[in-house]
C-alpha cells in the first residue's frame, strides 16, 4: 500500500499503473487526475502498453444500484479513445435486447447492441460495449446535467429500470474530464 501526499492510499498494482500512466497524461492535467484518482480504476496491459481507466464504484454498492452506464477510456501512445458500455446486473436473466435512456425530457434508444452475458454465484451480468461516438458522449453529458435519469433495459419478456444517482453522475463527469485531457 502506498500513501500519496494527498492523503489517499493506493495498492501496489494501482500505484504502479498510475506511475506509468502519468507518462501518458499531459503535464498540465496531472493535478486534476490526482484529484479524482480514488474514483478511477486503472488497468495496464503491459504487452501492448495500453491503459484502461474506468469508474470505480464503492465495494458496498448493491447489485441493483450499480451504474448502468459505464464508459471507460483507453490510452496508448499519448492518444485516447472512449468506449460506451451499458451494464445490467441482477439475480435473474433479462436477456436484454434494447436500452432506453431517459434524461428529463430527452430519450435515446439503443436497439442495435450485441449483449454479452455471464453469471457466477447466483449473479448475472449482461452488457454491451461500443465505441463512444459524439452521440454517446452527448448522452453522457445529458445524464450528468439532468435532474432525473432512468435507464430501461428491455428483455425478451420484461423490462427493468435503473435510476442514476447524483454520485454516479459525478463519476460519469470524472470520466469525461479525463477524456478532455487529450483534446
Amino acid at each position: 500500500k502506498y500513501y500519496l501526499s494527498t492523503g489517499d492510499e493506493l495498492w501496489g498494482d494501482k500505484f504502479t499503473a498510475l506511475r506509468s500512466l502519468l507518462r501518458e497524461i499531459p503535464k498540465e492535467h496531472e493535478i486534476a487526475l490526482m484529484e479524482i484518482i480514488q474514483d478511477i480504476d486503472i488497468t495496464h496491459d503491459d504487452v501492448e502498453d495500453k491503459f484502461f481507466l474506468s469508474i470505480k464504484e464503492p465495494m458496498d454498492t448493491r447489485m441493483r444500484e450499480r451504474l448502468p452506464i459505464q464508459p471507460y477510456i483507453g490510452i496508448q501512445d499519448g492518444r485516447s479513445w472512449m468506449r460506451f458500455k451499458v451494464y445490467y446486473v441482477a439475480d435473474n436473466w433479462l436477456f436484454v435486447e434494447k436500452v432506453l435512456i431517459k434524461t428529463d425530457d430527452k430519450k435515446r434508444t439503443f436497439d442495435n447492441l450485441y449483449f454479452k452475458r455471464d453469471n457466477s454465484g447466483g449473479t448475472i451480468w449482461e452488457w454491451a460495449d461500443i465505441n463512444a461516438t459524439d452521440q454517446e458522449i452527448q448522452t453522457i453529458k445529458d445524464i450528468i446535467s439532468s435532474e432525473n435519469t432512468t435507464v430501461r433495459f428491455y428483455g425478451k419478456n420484461y423490462y427493468n429500470d435503473r435510476k442514476i444517482s447524483n454520485k454516479q453522475k459525478k463519476l460519469l463527469e470524472n470520466i469525461l474530464q479525463i477524456q478532455s485531457f487529450f483534446q
